[in-house]
């Protein structure tokens, strides 16, 4: 795994790109100079951490190889020899021990089943020590600093973006693509703005449009979308792991929906990120704090709930802290903090105390642990907001509920008069405290000056979205490169500590995060910035030349084909069929779902024991208003890998299954769609061959193909036939979905269509974004 990371990262110290590592070959030459960061630090996370790092618990020999002066010292166990002498590879025992054959003698030792070093790794190792062995801060812990772009020469750049993919691509003997046609290039550039595919009437005007700023054109006019919140909520919402009851065995409705509707309202009203993150993290600590600025803190208050008789108070109130902390970790800055809640981190500079430091600031509200069972629960827990028609009048007029009732919303709020204390708990355990604590947020990141910050929510805050922090914008500006591309510019998107992967790009990344910050944390320019790159705008087509010298393509020779996520493939059917109901927020929606998935799942007690389906205008919504129910989600998108909603997730898994398949040929909106979308055509006046080549218009959103025209329209004929001979039932065929048939038109011609459409929503182009 390690060689394989090597083999890939440019070389870089000081976080300014260096000279190639690579030769011409296929193995990778030893760097001119071997960093600490992004050479020898993987091979020690990997191979030496497990026994010489910051886990005191489990270090042996009483080294420590994670920090210079432990591994400068002499050993404490042989006396005379050091870990690494500077300057002296044959003097230093980690350099004879990776490299020795002995297996007595040997490191890692032959029962950790860790792996010996390679002989690139062992040479890395060497060089290394040759040179100093100089260590670094890690570089995920270092402010970035906005290097220069590259001084590149080539008429395929288009902004400064593509100035540091070039010099990549050309290090590697890669070629970047042309310039997308412009249909399927519109199609990517909306599904990934507004989730929506366009229509043919917006295809076309795209192509008449010979202006130069016809591409920003669109841009613009679909990120001025309210859509575009939609689309920026679905991402959020797996961070914020949104759910629509409260989990565990009862599973009862909460009505957390109105902090969903702020969050489109947030981004379509481009809210920036500092303010974004500042009104969730401590809303209700600003001066005079509004009842929006309160709503937001809902953030931290999706987790699950207990309405189980017979639980302990204080041990449920400690799993919701614990879940806050690792949200706001995993979400916020990419760390794997929750690893310390046990016992110090293994890998990564932060102590089970510096955990419960962090744990400190979400210490000191009125929430508790429980609030009684499923027999008296209530929509929110305290703390909880009541939201009035009058608000809903004024100031919070972007939360969508058509009744006159008052809405309540769990948010979070401080202990008025008293200061919770907060111990370390010994091995997490809730009933185990330890050493007392004060909120403090992580010192390995940045430094929380108190006199800077409030020891409060509010200071954590201040403290996340400070510019000098090194991880808050590098962290948003890598998962908003990750919604466009498919893959972070660091892979592991979660986890920006040691065991994570090396970004791909570095002075790439700190060159976004700063312009970020430049630009007063502006999401919208930030990604209408990379969307008007030459990067994002070139064509998926690949060559086997590509495909054998980065088979990932993760320095993007071509643009990622990559399957959309599963509220967007509903979203998809739905705008391309015309049934999609464009209303943005209010309360979540029960579409179709198989029969007894709640109920054979549910302990019998509460509102949603039983699946009560919608109709109307709420089977035809959007997928990010479909209802969570955390013990049993929907089962069409986690066949298509969405997050259960259980915890933070910030990368969704990427499977193909034949369930994926089947769920596209007999989902009940899929097929009604078809239907609706046959009506559609055939009710224009549109027959055979030339209603064919418009449902693939729709859908695909470009003209078909000859070949692909002769296909589909050879299988519509085929059905005619089949209906018209009565060998197929039109009339059972139609019968898909609520929305209204029309007796008058030919029942047979709609069928033939209907199975035809529904062959094209099964191609894999329909759901992919290319």
């Amino acid at each position: 795994m390690i060689s394989k990371k090597l083999g890939v990262i440019a070389c870089f110290t000081g976080m300014v790109l260096a000279a190639s590592c690579f030769s011409s070959g296929n193995s990778p030459e030893l760097p001119d100079q071997v960093s600490y960061n992004f050479h020898i630090r993987p091979i020690f996370s990997d191979k030496c951490f497990a026994c010489h790092g910051p886990d005191a618990g489990h270090r042996k020999a009483g080294l420590r190889l994670d920090i210079a002066d432990s591994a400068y010292a002499p050993l404490k166990e042989t006396k005379g020899a050091f870990a690494l002498k500077p300057g002296d590879p044959d003097a230093s025992e980690v350099y004879l021990r990776v490299s020795s054959k002995d297996t007595t003698y040997q490191m890692p030792t032959p029962e950790s089943h860790l792996g010996a070093l390679t002989e690139y790794e062992v040479a890395l190792v060497k060089k290394w020590i040759k040179q100093g062995a100089r260590y670094e801060k890690h570089w995920a812990f270092i402010q970035p600093k906005k290097a220069s772009p590259p001084d590149v020469s080539s008429d395929w750049v288009k902004n400064d973006i593509d100035k540091f993919i070039y010099q990549e691509l050309d290090r590697r003997g890669l070629e970047p693509n042309e310039e997308a046609d412009k249909e399927r290039l519109l199609k990517r550039v909306s599904l990934d703005v507004t989730g929506l595919v366009p229509t043919p009437e917006e295809t076309q005007a795209f192509v008449n449009d010979k202006s130069d700023n016809a591409y920003e054109k669109q841009v613009d006019r679909l990120l001025a979308q309210p859509q575009y919140g939609e689309k920026m909520a679905v991402y959020w919402m797996d961070l914020a792991r949104y759910a629509d009851s409260y989990g565990y065995q009862d599973d009862n409705v909460r009505t957390q929906w109105p902090w969903r509707d702020w969050v489109i309202h947030a981004f379509n009203s481009n809210m920036h990120y500092d303010q974004f993150l500042t009104y969730q993290i401590a809303g209700d600590m600003l001066p005079n704090a509004t009842k929006e600025q309160q709503l937001a803190t809902g953030f931290f208050r999706n987790h699950k709930y207990t309405e189980e008789g017979g639980v302990i108070d204080e041990e449920y109130r400690i799993e919701y802290l614990l879940d806050k902390t690792k949200t706001f970790g995993k979400g916020i800055l990419g760390l794997t903090i929750e690893c310390a809640q046990c016992h110090d981190h293994k890998y990564d500079p932060f102590s089970q105390k510096d955990y419960y430091q962090m744990l400190a600031f979400f210490n000191n509200t009125y929430e508790v642990g429980y609030e009684g069972d499923v027999s008296i629960s209530k929509p929110a827990k305290n703390p909880l907001i009541k939201i009035t028609q009058e608000d809903r009048n004024s100031l919070l007029k972007f939360i969508n509920w058509k009744d006159t009732s008052a809405l309540t919303v769990s948010v979070m709020g401080e202990l008025k008069d008293s200061v919770r204390k907060t111990f370390t708990l010994k091995r997490g355990v809730y009933n185990l405290p330890d050493q007392e604590v004060q909120p403090q947020a992580l010192p390995a990141v940045m430094k929380f000056d108190q006199k800077k910050f409030p020891s409060n929510r509010l200071g954590l805050a201040e403290w996340t979205v400070d510019k000098n922090n090194p991880l808050t914008a590098r962290v948003f500006v890598n998962q908003i490169w990750q919604e466009l591309f498919g893959r972070g510019i660091v892979k592991t998107v979660g986890d920006f500590g040691m065991q994570g992967e090396l970004p791909s790009h570095p002075a790439l990344l700190d060159w976004l995060a700063v312009d970020f910050m430049e630009h007063n944390w502006d999401v919208k320019h930030l990604i209408k910035q990379i969307l008007m790159s030459a990067t994002y705008r070139q064509s998926a087509k690949t060559t086997s030349e590509k495909q054998e010298k980065d088979p990932e393509n993760i320095y993007l020779s071509h643009a990622p084909r990559v399957r959309v996520k599963a509220e967007l493939v509903r979203d998809i059917v739905l705008s391309s069929s015309g049934m999609l109901v464009k209303e943005i927020g209010g309360p979540s929606v029960k579409p179709y779902q198989p029969k007894g998935l709640w109920e054979a799942a549910t302990s019998g007690r509460g509102a949603l024991a039983s699946y009560r389906q919608d109709h109307g205008d709420a089977l035809y919504r959007r997928g990010l208003y479909t209802f969570i129910k955390l013990t049993v989600p929907p089962p069409s998108m986690i066949l298509f890998d969405a997050s259960n909603r259980d915890q933070c997730e910030v990368k969704r898994s990427k499977t193909n299954t034949p369930l994926q398949a089947l769920m596209m040929l007999n989902d009940p909106t899929v097929l009604e769609a078809s239907r609706v979308l046959a009506q559609k055509i055939i009710g224009s006046g549109t027959d055979g061959e030339k209603a064919v080549e418009n449902a693939f218009e729709r859908i695909v959103c470009r003209k078909p193909s000859s070949k692909e025209l002769q296909v589909l329209s050879s299988y519509y004929q085929d059905q005619l036939q089949q209906f018209t001979s009565k060998k197929l039932n039109a009339a059972l065929t139609l019968k898909a979905g609520e929305y209204p048939q029309d007796p008058k038109l030919d029942q047979n011609k709609l069928a033939a269509l209907m199975k035809t459409i529904t062959t094209i929503y099964n191609l894999e182009e329909t759901i992919t974004k290319s």
